[in-house]
């Protein structure tokens, strides 16, 4: 109901009970007083009045109260959103954190990896190094004893014996006269062509004492 509304209601309701005190003055003027008329009118005019302010009050209450219904609706939708969007966020930041992370342990144990293969490696090298070493020095020990009685033996002006005294020397390792003669040409070609002494060895599938052997010798 609007305030309009009320006010026409009022006002009807004061003419219509001025409809029956009018009448009633006119004949009986003597006995009604028109103050207490007026008096009584003034009082029913606030009741109406009061009532009217009641029912405004009531309405902007309810107004007042429908509005922080819906602010707080709004403002409850906007928070929820607001933290969806935080918790999304979140996720896919721990999310990203989570998969550096994996591929930090994965690049750390892949460089632990690597490095324990290389520290073997290194090892074995070093192992395989050592003991190429120590076969190298026990040949190269072994072959100048005897490269010295050999020369205690043979005459000085006998050098033609001296060829005929290194291939016992080749044989006594496994091989024919024959066998050893070709090797011998052919660790000599390979020494004129520059390669080592290890190298050799390995090609022809020799020891480094032997090969070291034939190229003294051939220097001899």
């Amino acid at each position: 109901m609007d305030i309009l509304e009320v006010i026409l209601l009022i006002v009807g309701i004061v003419i219509f009970i001025g409809s029956f005190l009018l009448p009633a003055g006119r004949s009986d003027a003597g006995r009604i007083d028109t103050d207490a008329a007026k008096q009584e009118i003034h009082g029913l005019i606030e009741e109406e009045m009061k009532t009217v302010r009641a029912q405004v009050q009531d309405k902007v209450e309810e107004t007042s109260e429908d509005v922080v219904e819906k602010a707080e609706r709004s403002l409850e939708r906007l928070t929820n959103e607001k933290i969806m969007a935080v918790n999304e966020y979140s996720d896919t930041v721990l999310q990203e954190i989570h998969k550096n992370h994996e591929e930090a342990m994965f690049l750390y144990d892949m460089l632990n990896n690597k490095h324990a293969n290389i520290k073997d490696t290194v090892s074995k090298v070093d192992k395989a190094v050592k003991a190429a070493e120590d076969k190298v020095k026990a040949i190269d020990d072994t072959p100048t004893v005897k490269t010295e009685e050999t020369e205690k033996v043979i005459p000085a002006d006998e050098p033609a014996k001296t060829e005929e005294a290194v291939s016992p020397e080749i044989g006594f390792m496994g091989e024919t006269a024959e066998e050893g003669q070709n090797n011998n040409e052919k660790i000599l070609e390979m020494h004129r062509q520059g390669k080592s002494t290890v190298a050799i060895a390995r090609e022809l599938g020799l020891g480094v004492g032997e090969v070291k052997l034939v190229i003294d010798l051939y220097k001899a």
